[in-house]
């Protein structure tokens, strides 16, 4: 008898411990996706407020992609561009080596077809940089239709919904740098932009960026 009542006492305890941690792992499943950026410190972050829907649950690196010659070429061009945009002195060659990829158009469009791949990070970043120097180089011959691209590029939401949160956060904030650029230089272009976007991602991503840089940016000048 004792040993029933032993094996009654064991069995129920196995029960309670089992269900405590069932109700635990469903309570860890129901929480809501965090809001991308919202930063629990002091300060704010720029993606504050771009709600992003991710699956943790998917592989949270992208699918690797092959790179071709032409891709390649384009990358050691951002690399050269870079390292030419740090000197203070530069030779003949490299100033108008440095003039022509600003104002090419053909670099430009492939850069942007990097800045949708997060092939690498410092990668993307160089791109970035080279894009916003174009923009922003007052004497580009080619400044109005390099404007024009990068507006275009911003008009197509990206896919990124089946990125981890950390792919997801990196290209939304490349994406808000881009536009604030594209502010401080045709406001009236990024304007038009953020009323044509309708109610998606790409409308959050754009407010975001606006009041986090441009309206920031105008009560530090009042």
């Amino acid at each position: 008898m004792k040993k029933v009542m032993g094996l009654v006492v064991v069995f129920i305890l196995a029960l309670l411990a089992w269900t405590h941690r069932t109700a635990k792992e469903q309570n860890i499943v129901a929480q809501p996706n965090p809001v991308a950026g919202v930063n629990t410190q002091a300060g704010r972050s720029p993606l504050e407020g771009v709600q992003l829907t991710y699956r943790p649950k998917e592989p949270k690196i992208l699918p690797q992609i092959s790179i071709n010659s032409r891709t390649q070429k384009v990358e050691n061009r951002l690399q050269d561009h870079q390292e030419v945009a740090k000197k203070v002195l530069r030779t003949l060659a490299e100033r108008l080596q440095h003039e022509r990829d600003l104002a090419s158009s053909e670099m430009v469009a492939q850069t942007l077809s990097i800045m949708t791949i997060d092939t690498d990070e410092k990668v993307r970043m160089q791109a970035g940089s080279y894009l916003m120097h174009a923009m922003d180089w007052k004497q580009n011959p080619n400044r109005a239709a390099i404007l024009q691209q990068v507006s275009d590029w911003l008009s197509q939401a990206p896919n990124i919904e089946m990125l981890g949160e950390r792919q997801q956060r990196s290209l939304v904030a490349d994406r808000m740098e881009l536009y604030a650029t594209l502010y401080d230089n045709a406001p009236s272009k990024a304007e038009q932009l953020l009323r044509q976007s309708g109610e998606g991602l790409n409308q959050r991503i754009m407010t975001a960026a606006y009041n986090f840089y441009i309206r920031a940016s105008k009560q530090k000048t009042n």
